[in-house]
């Protein structure tokens, strides 16, 4: 079986019992990950910095830990860590969530079995512990509903996502699109003609709530949401409809308030 790296991004806001954990579920998978790969985006808080040193004395041979002087962003610290994954298949691993034990197994079964260049899960979402299931979000299992899914959201959950180190590089790897890298990069893969497929199983327990909410609304994030679809239809991707339908639907969902949006979220776009 294909050996597979890790690569996961932290910075000084996240906590440190959640990165404790996020780690920890990845060294109990079925299939033991070759290596971690994990970028420290700018200062860490002595707290996480502990973590990271206990893991790293503990299993020196699979942990690489590389630390930026400031903080970049999520897309530049995955695009940073990437070119340093020694292996050519790479899971991402959020470092606040919990990945199911079998999620590697299943994964690298199924790129070995039907040679997809992206391939990830299903998503059970939590609020407070992981026995608080408050939401699942389900993306498409076929290439062909994948892409069409993406005309108008997120095909993929990118903390359950592997993918082929080679083929992301080839495209340009991740873009700075705070909070859209993963999109960004799905669409330009898409056109690209790589191969993707989604499991129909839960690959990875996500914290959410309301914390979550309140990052994805305000006028900030609909400027950076707006700018990104203006671009695929630039790249030629979307087409006029696509525009003005995901335009107009964002406009409304990142502008009302948060506990309106909780709710179209929780109980129209999630299941």
């Amino acid at each position: 079986m294909e050996k597979v790296s890790v690569l996961m991004s932290v910075y000084r806001n996240e906590k440190a019992p959640y990165l404790r954990k996020a780690i920890q579920s990845m060294l109990t998978q079925t299939v033991m990950p070759a290596e971690i790969v994990i970028v420290a985006d700018g200062p860490l808080t002595s707290a996480l910095e502990k973590v990271l040193q206990d893991y790293q004395c503990q299993y020196p041979d699979i942990f690489s830990i590389y630390y930026l002087a400031q903080n970049h962003g999520l897309a530049y610290a995955l695009a940073y860590g990437l070119q340093r994954c020694k292996c050519n298949l790479v899971a991402r691993m959020d470092t606040d969530d919990i990945a199911v034990p079998q999620r590697l197994a299943w994964s690298l079964q199924a790129m070995a079995a039907h040679h997809y260049d992206i391939y990830g899960g299903q998503t059970a979402e939590f609020d407070g512990n992981e026995n608080n299931i408050i939401a699942h979000r389900t993306v498409p299992l076929k290439q062909a509903d994948i892409m069409r899914f993406a005309h108008r959201r997120n095909p993929m959950n990118h903390m359950s996502v592997m993918y082929r180190r080679d083929k992301i590089l080839k495209i340009g790897n991740y873009r700075s699109f705070n909070g859209f890298e993963d999109y960004d990069l799905w669409v330009r893969a898409l056109q690209a003609g790589y191969q993707f497929g989604n499991d129909n199983r839960v690959f990875v327990y996500v914290r959410a709530g309301k914390e979550m909410m309140a990052r994805r609304g305000g006028l900030d994030y609909l400027k950076r949401n707006i700018k990104m679809r203006f671009l695929f239809y630039k790249e030629h991707f979307y087409d006029w409809q696509d525009l003005l339908i995901t335009t107009l639907g964002i406009s409304v969902t990142n502008l009302m308030p948060e506990k309106l949006r909780y709710l179209i979220y929780y109980k129209l776009l999630r299941k």
